[in-house]
């Protein structure tokens, strides 16, 4: 009894094994910015003279977020207390811009969400600043939608843009952020099965409000998946792109 209690124990299988390779690192896809540089810059070197944007109000990013922060919060508020509303964030937030110059901002933002074009966009049931998450093949993708309509059958996905002078046609819109809407409708589509998902940049300077074909947005996701595997290489027939 004791000899055998002084044999050692028999090894388990497993040690003698190599340990299984480290899963692949899933990538990050952050959807503004998935090209990589692909195409031309996103905002246009050339601007015309804007008096919304003279003396304190010049700088265009300055006003870029201005008009983006309106657009989120006044659609939420009554109508009739918007432009006081407006008024007081705007005294706030830039008190160095001129009255007129804030006046401007705000008179122009309110036209927006009183356009009759636009009133998909801020109508019952859409929200703004929408956070959402998915996958692309082996990428994760991560990203906020400044304003996401759904109603019982479609789903309309909105982003809001400044840029100076705004393309005329979609096929002129910088390549990134068709990419970017390319990706917000792949993840939306899956959330949403069996309702049309479409994509648009709303054009604040227009103001003018631009869907983007299908098709351009199908070939987005393919150019990508090009560049990553298991990402998917084709929309499903007649629809919105497959999971």
């Amino acid at each position: 009894r004791q000899e055998a209690m002084a044999l050692p124990a028999q090894a388990p299988d497993w040690l003698r094994r190599n340990a299984p390779a480290a899963p692949p690192v899933p990538r990050r896809i952050t959807p503004s910015t998935a090209l990589g540089g692909e195409g031309p810059p996103a905002a246009p070197a050339a601007r015309r003279p804007d008096p919304v944007t003279a003396g304190g109000a010049g700088d265009p990013l300055a006003r870029g977020r201005i008009i983006h922060r309106l657009l989120e919060s006044l659609p939420e508020i009554a109508a009739e207390l918007r432009p006081e509303t407006g008024r007081t964030y705007l005294a706030t937030v830039v008190p160095d811009w001129s009255e007129a110059e804030r006046g401007a901002i705000l008179d122009r933002v309110l036209a927006i969400i009183g356009h009759g074009d636009f009133a998909a966009v801020f109508g019952s049931g859409s929200r703004a600043e929408v956070e959402i998450a998915g996958t692309v093949g082996s990428g994760i993708i991560s990203g906020r939608i400044d304003r996401l309509a759904v109603t019982a059958d479609a789903v309309l996905i909105v982003d809001f843009k400044t840029n100076r002078p705004v393309p005329a046609t979609p096929a002129e819109a910088p390549p990134d952020y068709v990419m970017q809407l390319a990706l917000y409708r792949h993840v939306l589509a899956r959330l949403y099965p069996g309702r049309i998902v479409s994509a648009a940049i709303l054009w604040t300077d227009a103001p003018s409000l631009m869907e983007i074909p299908a098709e351009m947005l199908d070939s987005a996701i393919g150019r990508l998946a090009g560049a990553m595997p298991g990402a998917p290489d084709r929309p499903a027939p007649g629809g919105p792109l497959a999971p």
